[in-house]
């Protein structure tokens, strides 16, 4: 036990390390995180995902939901997945390869706005999304 139940004694950030702490004990082959930097402040949240990428590259298999995540903490993972609103593949692979993969297509992010934000707009707009995959699929034959 940490902490008392009658009192916050932990930050919001505390417990969600010790959450994420408590699951690494057992040694998983796979770990799978929802929101592990919800609530978090920026440099927190990259905390965490460093951490947990440099843990998967140690072992085990580390998947995380993110949504809304910061350009810097999406820079930190290896590979991305976006998914549509109804569940469809926007993009898999690096956050690099999204960014070639946007000038190649002639979609890049507006002006102010970073490649996070950016697809994440894609893969929430229908006619964008469908127009993103379309193009994409047509660049890999």
């Amino acid at each position: 036990k940490v902490g008392e139940p009658t009192k916050h004694t932990l930050s919001g950030g505390e417990a969600r390390r010790v959450s994420i702490a408590t699951e690494l004990v057992v040694d998983p082959h796979v770990i799978l995180l929802d929101e592990p930097t919800s609530g978090l402040d920026a440099h927190t949240s990259s905390r965490v995902i460093t951490t947990l990428r440099d843990l998967s590259r140690k072992g085990p298999l580390v998947i995380c939901t993110i949504h809304q995540p910061s350009m810097r903490s999406l820079q930190l993972f290896d590979t991305m997945v976006v998914l549509g609103q109804t569940g469809e593949v926007v993009w898999i692979g690096s956050l690099d390869d999204l960014d070639q993969a946007l000038i190649d297509v002639n979609m890049r992010p507006p002006a102010g706005s970073s490649t996070a934000e950016w697809i994440l707009e894609i893969a929430c707009d229908a006619t964008m999304r469908s127009s993103f995959i379309t193009a994409v699929a047509t660049l890999a034959m």
